[in-house]
């Protein structure tokens, strides 16, 4: 998985807090493909040294649908980080 953490870094699965965007947005860069408020959630992370990787929502519901267990970016992440 690749965060832009730091001007870009590769990092593991069980290592990377995932930040999910809309499917219909399918084909644009993970970057451009997120909501405005999405993007100053990533940003904020980011500056706490986060591993953010931006995935798109139908790939976050496979990994739920196997039972695989990931950080995902949510109001309660977000409460016990800060």
């Amino acid at each position: 998985m690749h965060t832009p953490k730091l001007g870009g870094n590769w990092v593991s699965i069980k290592s990377a807090v995932f930040l999910d965007y809309d499917n219909d947005a399918e084909g644009k860069s993970s970057c451009s493909a997120l909501s405005l408020t999405k993007k100053k959630l990533l940003e904020s992370l980011l500056q706490e040294h986060l591993n953010i990787v931006t995935i798109s929502s139908s790939i976050v519901k496979c990994m739920k649908d196997e039972a695989c267990k990931g950080n995902g970016v949510s109001p309660h992440f977000v409460r016990q980080w800060y």
